[in-house]
């Protein structure tokens, strides 16, 4: 920690603490019955279903899990379409409501490519295998079924699926070449770095010194480590791009879009990639805050798309995927369209990535960051809140 005053090191020290305290204090551990899998949730904050805007929820889309004493019996009898067309668990109560509101499609919600098609001992601690997505055949009031399959005795949760969209900036600028003054305490020979003033902000271009991240500081501590995986959980990552592909994390990452490890970069996912770990001190473009130091020897950039220029989805698979592939932090660009709703499908999979990511770089979870966005609201926008 050379050139760090004491006073800083100690405010590192409370900043980290008291953020761990702070998650503490907002979690509850259980432990499922039949494994010892540790399963850590947070607050579940009822959502008024009233007031949220029609265009907010996915139409004729219900996402409903079984309660834990119905795993057996959805092994034994899996959803299947009779030959009257109706969809049936072998549950009068719920075969009863599905005959009564025609059902179209019913998929587990957590099935899925990037997992194997398949849920371990662990994916099943965490309930990911009791969940279903019920699509319906006409025109459904989604907000009344949420209460009806509430009112059933094998249901833990009813929601609708709640539509999310991607968080950029207010405008680009990331063509804008910056003319102030050079920085004095340069230390990278990126041709652009001057112009990243949130890393380290002098007042060039008129801006306010010091309104930025200290990140010159940062570096006496640390520049990258190879063994921290971070997943960017956005648009695909431009992989071979010549300032990132040192960087990359073997694998590179999966198109939950498309259920393929086929990843189609998209300019987001790129810039945002390239602010945690494009490579930094090699001549190239721009800085990462944890690039390493010209030696490919930064943090390890996963692509778990969930962006296309078609569409976006797999949210609530997306950070499992990533945790059991070694990633130690959840990067997201991401929220809700509308405020005061969250789905705890997703939920529970962010609560399942800060349970169990981490890989070889943290030893006891990972670590979830999510933009707060830049539309200058106070309302209730989750999952950053």
């Amino acid at each position: 920690m050379k050139n760090l005053s004491k006073s800083f090191r100690l405010n590192i020290v409370f900043r980290a603490f008291t953020t761990l305290m702070l998650i503490l204090a907002f979690t509850t551990e259980v432990c499922a019955g039949h494994t010892s899998h540790k399963v850590i949730r947070g607050e579940r904050p009822p959502v008024n279903l009233a007031p949220v805007p029609d265009d907010a929820i996915e139409k004729n889309v219900l996402l409903i899990k079984f309660k834990d004493q119905y795993t057996g019996h959805l092994q034994q009898f899996p959803p299947a379409i009779q030959k009257s067309g109706q969809w049936t668990f072998s549950i009068p109560e719920i075969d009863h409501l599905n005959a009564l509101h025609p059902v179209n499609d019913v998929v587990q919600y957590f099935m899925n490519p990037a997992i194997k098609n398949g849920f371990t001992e662990k994916h099943k601690a965490w309930g990911f295998h009791l969940w279903y997505r019920i699509e319906f055949e006409k025109k459904a009031d989604i907000k009344t079924l949420v209460q009806h399959y509430l009112d059933l005795s094998c249901i833990a949760v009813a929601e609708p699926e709640y539509k999310k969209e991607q968080i950029k900036g207010v405008g680009s600028g990331n063509d804008k070449t910056y003319t102030g003054e050079e920085l004095r305490n340069l230390v990278s020979n990126d041709p652009r770095f001057s112009e990243q003033w949130h890393y380290h902000n002098t007042g060039q271009d008129g801006g306010t010194a010091g309104a930025d991240i200290d990140l010159l500081q940062a570096w006496e501590l640390e520049t990258g480590n190879p063994d921290v995986i971070v997943a960017i959980i956005d648009e695909g990552i431009q992989f071979t791009h010549p300032d990132l592909y040192a960087n990359m994390w073997p694998g590179i990452g999966f198109n939950f879009v498309s259920g393929t490890n086929q990843v189609v970069p998209g300019s987001h996912g790129t810039h945002v990639g390239g602010t945690v770990a494009a490579v930094t001190n090699n001549g190239v473009g721009v800085a990462g805050i944890a690039g390493g130091m010209g030696d490919g020897a930064g943090a390890r950039l996963m692509s778990a798309q969930v962006f296309t220029a078609l569409g976006n989805g797999g949210f609530h698979i997306a950070p499992i995927w990533a945790a059991d592939n070694g990633a130690a932090i959840s990067q997201n660009s991401w929220g809700y369209t509308a405020p005061d709703v969250y789905n705890q499908s997703v939920l529970d999979a962010i609560d399942y990535f800060n349970t169990n990511g981490g890989g070889d770089a943290i030893s006891d979870g990972g670590i979830t960051i999510f933009a707060a966005g830049n539309s200058s609201s106070s309302a209730h926008y989750y999952p950053a809140y």
